[in-house]
């Protein structure tokens, strides 16, 4: 006796095709222009663009951020104007103030004048009342020149381009 073997069905485990629905055409469609409006499958968007409150973190982080920069930008205008008040003082301070910068050439005198005008200090930029004595008399004390000069300056208080009569004070 012999035995066949007969081979096995192996049965289709592909899904079958579904049929496509027809599409048709609906009265009421959109017009150019009109907003869109989402379906059920919108994109979800955060609470504040539909009408509610950030949390209170974002806020904070908001403030801290704005605080930071605003320390940033005040430490750049401090730093700009310390600059800009450096480059002015080296440009307008005279050879003797201490004032490190380019000096002026001194050219020697083509005749000597015959009449010599009093001598007066012409008040600079940053010059206070001690370092006009200082430099007036750069040994000793300085106090009683110091009085001296606020008497015939009108007072304490100093202007660019005041001048100061030095005669008796110079020694």
């Amino acid at each position: 006796m012999a035995a066949v073997i007969a081979p096995q069905h192996q049965p289709d485990l592909r899904p079958l095709p579904r049929p496509r629905p027809s599409l048709r055409v609906i009265d009421g469609g959109r017009r150019p222009g009109d907003p869109w409006v989402p379906g059920p499958r919108a994109v979800v968007r955060p609470p504040r663009a539909t009408g509610g409150r950030l949390p209170a973190r974002v806020y904070r982080e908001r403030r801290i951020a704005v605080a930071v920069a605003l320390v940033v930008l005040l430490g750049v205008l401090a730093l700009a104007l310390v600059g800009a008040t450096a480059v002015v003082g080296a440009v307008t301070s005279s050879p003797g103030d201490g004032a490190v910068g380019p000096t002026p050439a001194v050219a020697a005198p083509v005749a000597p004048a015959p009449v010599e005008p009093a001598p007066e200090w012409v008040v600079q930029p940053g010059d206070t009342l001690w370092s006009i004595a200082a430099e007036l008399r750069p040994e000793g004390d300085v106090r009683e020149l110091v009085d001296a000069l606020a008497d015939r300056a009108g007072g304490a208080s100093l202007q660019a381009g005041q001048r100061i009569p030095l005669d008796g004070l110079v020694s």
